[in-house]
Formats: structure tokens, sequence, C-alpha cells
């Protein structure tokens, strides 16, 4: 079930798209209350997953996204302080 596209995102005539792959079905699928235990069932190496387990894989990582303004809450550096590096005179 959760590990198929289905015929509908292979351009199967008679599918209405709500994009360019996914289907008003697929959407559905995805909507509906039994679709994570499905999930669960269909691929069980899914519940050897815990919180901390990417922890050793991201150690020296560096974020390099940041928050673009309006901000609801107050930043200790605007975009221009993270982006431009310190002025030395």
């Amino acid at each position: 079930m959760c590990d198929e596209v289905g015929a509908a995102a292979a351009g199967v005539p008679g599918h209405t798209h709500l994009g360019r792959w996914l289907t008003a079905d697929r959407a559905r699928e995805l909507h509906s209350r039994t679709w994570f235990c499905q999930m669960l069932k269909d691929n069980p190496a899914l519940t050897a997953i815990y919180p901390g387990i990417e922890d050793e894989l991201l150690v020296g990582a560096v974020d390099h996204h940041i928050h673009a303004l309006p901000d609801f809450v107050h930043r200790s550096q605007n975009m221009l302080q993270v982006g431009l590096p310190p002025f030395s005179g």
C-alpha cells in the first residue's frame, strides 16, 4: 500500500492529479486515519528508528539554514549579520 506509487501517478487516464505526481486518490489514502499503522505494517524495519539514532552521523555537522524576515521571535542576529564575515578594518 504505502510503498506503491500506484497506477494513478503513472499517468493512467481517468485519475485526477493534484500536482505533477500526486493524485486525489493517493491524497485520500495518505490522509486516512489508518495510513501510519499500515505503513508500519508494510515496513517493519521502521520500528527500529528511535530519537537520537542520527546523533553519531551529525557530529560536527553545521546547520546552514536561516529564517528570513519577518520573524515573530527575537533573533540574536539578522540575515546580514549571519551571512557577512565580520569586518576587521
